[in-house]
């Protein structure tokens, strides 16, 4: 079941950009940023110098459990973000 699943994803990932363009015809807005919804993020000057570290945590649930581990990370690497 999960080859099958695997199989549709990859044959149904082409499609996702036109997707996103199809919908950014009638919503304008959409379409910006578009790249960040595929992790790509361009450096500028916005952007820090200094290095980025990520946590994604989706529920409320899994950011409290988060919370010890951005601690540590923070006093891992006091200059990172």
């Amino acid at each position: 079941m999960r080859s099958l699943y695997t199989l549709l994803w990859l044959l149904a990932l082409p499609f996702v950009p036109l997707r996103l363009w199809w919908r950014g015809r009638r919503e304008p807005g959409y379409r910006e940023h578009i790249g960040e919804r595929f992790g790509r993020y361009g450096r500028n000057d916005r952007m820090p110098r200094r290095p980025v570290l990520w946590v994604h945590a989706v529920s409320l649930g899994e950011t409290r459990a988060a919370a010890p581990l951005v601690d540590r990370l923070q006093s891992a690497y006091p200059d990172a973000t």
